[in-house]
């Protein structure tokens, strides 16, 4: 994939979309945040997530690192933190904060759905389904997976939500994807079925951890 250039509205980023930052600092830990919007004329927000929400903050004049999956755009750029919005003692605690906005990001244009093979325990489930039927993940890609399942799971089209755990920097990650059955065969040597799975209205945090899972994974 070649690294080019392009303007930050070319990402189209979406509220929510899940980002990591950075601080430009050796050592730095990153954390989770989410792309809030635009302000026009001002700059990007981010809010930051989880436990650097609760117990640390952004300076202005900071310096950062924000790198991201946009969908089709694995990207990074600089930023500077402009202001830091801290309600932290509000009941749930909230913070945000307003960096510049970049007239240029780097970006890797993802062309084609990298797949790669995986051994992971998961279940799949239909909508009022009680007692989800455990599978095995053999192959993954951030637009469908291929599993092993003990019995034929229904015909071509049928929908259904596919749970599985994935590692991400050292914890576990819970991630529920809504699914299409797109083929369905037994295998030759037992009595297990292989199911195509064709992954839709996949939200973009769970997208963003199955892209960084492949690649890490690729690697």
């Amino acid at each position: 994939m070649e690294e080019v250039q392009v303007g930050f509205k070319t990402l189209r980023l979406r509220p929510g979309v899940l980002v990591h930052a950075q601080r430009i600092v050796n050592g730095s830990a990153s954390f989770d945040a989410q792309f809030l919007g635009v302000i026009s004329g001002k700059g990007i927000m981010l809010a930051p997530l989880g436990h650097f929400q609760l117990e640390d903050g952004l300076h202005s004049g900071e310096r950062m690192m924000i790198r991201g999956f946009s969908g089709q755009y694995d990207f990074y750029f600089e930023s500077q933190v402009l202001q830091f919005f801290d309600y932290r003692l509000r009941n749930p605690p909230l913070t945000s904060a307003l960096l510049s906005y970049p007239e240029a990001v780097e970006a890797k244009l993802v062309r084609g759905a990298m797949r790669v093979r995986a051994c992971l325990p998961a279940a799949v489930s239909t909508v009022g389904q009680t007692h989800p039927v455990a599978v095995t993940l053999v192959d993954v890609s951030v637009t469908g997976a291929l599993i092993n399942s003990p019995r034929a799971l229904g015909a071509v089209g049928d929908r259904f939500d596919l749970a599985v755990s994935i590692d991400f920097e050292d914890e576990r990650q819970d991630l529920l994807i809504p699914s299409t059955i797109c083929r369905c065969e037994r295998t030759d040597a037992q009595a297990d079925f292989q199911i195509g799975l064709l992954f839709q209205n996949i939200s973009q945090r769970d997208k963003l951890l199955l892209y960084y899972f492949v690649l890490s994974s690729a690697e």
